[in-house]
């Protein structure tokens, strides 16, 4: 069991790896039958940010640059109750001797489990339902959204939002979280003001909160951004006059890194590990 900020305790089974003596808990999952269950869905890259943010920027032409935000879905590591079928795919039977008799049991994991190797697929069908929901409920396109994995990544136009609706209530009344310096020449966010990035982080956060409960989302993981946004290892200007998408910051330290300390001028292959 461990604690996370002294709030919310969690146990984790970790159930990953296994040896000569016992085998691994996905070796007793049937793959084939799983993915039937739960086809696997294809994560979003950096194509389907860049088709996001060119959708907004064609929505909103009169704005100079878009808003951003990131929020994460801690609840997407914390254990959730598996479906009948998941619990078909990963029950185990087993004999044991009780008394001189053979005794057959059967055992199966109700909730979710770390390590689980399709645990990946089952999330994926609770966060594409948060993604359509999100997207479903912008009012007159005003933001889309992306999950990737626990991550979601949210663009909007830099407009005042309107008082939030009455029904039904939020349960986050106030999107939280913190902001990143602006880039120079962007606005920055007025103190005080709300804009429509929050409307769609308060919706989001909310749509979770009912789904996996009050603290599936917190504030110090919700970023906001202004005329830019990191999201999946790059950094995307949203400044309709610059327009472009290159890794961040640390991505390129790495990759320098890369090019002019590990690989040598004497080698004729790449390493694989740095």
């Amino acid at each position: 069991m461990s604690q996370i900020d002294n709030k919310i305790p969690r146990v984790c089974h970790h159930l990953r790896k296994g040896n000569k003596t016992y085998s691994s808990y996905n070796d007793s999952v049937d793959s084939t039958a799983h993915l039937l269950k739960y086809p696997r869905e294809k994560l979003i890259s950096l194509h389907t940010l860049a088709d996001m943010c060119h959708t907004m920027k064609t929505l909103h032409p009169n704005c100079k640059y878009l808003h951003a935000a990131i929020v994460d879905i801690r609840g997407a590591y914390q254990q959730f109750l598996v479906s009948y079928d998941k619990f078909l795919l990963i029950w185990n039977k087993f004999t044991i001797l009780r008394d001189n008799i053979r005794v057959t049991m059967l055992q199966g994991g109700l909730v979710g489990t770390f390590g689980d190797g399709h645990a990946g697929d089952i999330w994926n069908v609770i966060g594409s339902l948060l993604d359509e929901l999100h997207n479903l409920e912008a009012a007159h396109n005003m933001w889309m959204s992306k999950i990737y994995v626990d991550d979601t990544t949210i663009i909007a136009p830099p407009y005042i939002s309107a008082s939030p609706p009455a029904e039904p209530p939020f349960m986050f009344e106030e999107a939280g979280g913190s902001t990143l310096d602006p880039l120079p020449g962007v606005p920055q966010f007025q103190p005080g003001t709300r804009y429509v990035i929050h409307d769609a982080v308060c919706n989001h956060r909310d749509n979770a909160a009912r789904l996996l409960g009050p603290n599936a989302t917190e504030d110090k993981k919700t970023i906001f951004s202004s005329g830019y946004v990191i999201s999946i290892g790059w950094h995307l200007n949203l400044q309709y006059d610059q327009w472009y998408a290159i890794p961040k910051h640390r991505k390129i330290k790495k990759m320098a890194h890369y090019v002019f300390n590990v690989i040598k001028p004497q080698d004729t292959w790449a390493p694989l590990k740095t």
